[in-house]
C-alpha cells in the first residue's frame, strides 16, 4: 500500500515537473512582413528579461523562392507592444546581388506561401534549446 502511494506522488510530481517545465514562455502571435527591408514579430507578451532570445524565420513564397534569416532578439529591440522588427538581410548589402536584394524586398504578407519562426535560447540555434516554434500560412496573412 505504501508503496502504491509512493508511486502515485511519484507519478504526480513528474507530471508537475513535465508540464510547467515544457511551457512556453511567450508566443508569436502574428508576423507582418512588408515590402521592403524589414519584417516583425509579434509575441503575446514581454520577453522574459532573464535571457536572451534567437529567432530564425524562413519565407516561402507561393512561387516557390525561400529565403531563411537569423538574428537575436532582445528585451532591447526596436520593439512596440511585443513586436519587435527586424532586417530581412543577414550581412551587409554588398554580399547581395541586385537581383537577390529585389527578390528579398519583394518577399510580403500577400505573396508568401508559409512562414516557420523558430524562438531559440542559442545563438548557434541548437535544436535542443529551441523554445518554440510557429507556423503561418498562406490562410494566416488573409
Amino acid at each position: 500500500m505504501i508503496k502504491h502511494n509512493l508511486l502515485l506522488v511519484l507519478a504526480a510530481v513528474a507530471v508537475f515537473l513535465t508540464v510547467s517545465c515544457s511551457k512556453k514562455p511567450f508566443d508569436v502571435e502574428q508576423v507582418e512582413v512588408a515590402q521592403g527591408r524589414n519584417f516583425s514579430i509579434c509575441l503575446d507578451k514581454p520577453l522574459p528579461p532573464e535571457k536572451q532570445y534567437f529567432y530564425s524565420i524562413q519565407f516561402i513564397t507561393k512561387d516557390s523562392l525561400r529565403y531563411t534569416t537569423v538574428g537575436p532578439l532582445t528585451a532591447d529591440s526596436t520593439a512596440t507592444d511585443n513586436c519587435f522588427t527586424e532586417t530581412k538581410f543577414r550581412y551587409s548589402m554588398s554580399a547581395y546581388a541586385d537581383e537577390t536584394i529585389s527578390a528579398i524586398e519583394n518577399i510580403s504578407n500577400q505573396n508568401l506561401d508559409t512562414c516557420r519562426v523558430q524562438i531559440y535560447t542559442d545563438r548557434q540555434l541548437e535544436q535542443g534549446k529551441m523554445v518554440l516554434e510557429k507556423v503561418f500560412t498562406a490562410e494566416d496573412f488573409k
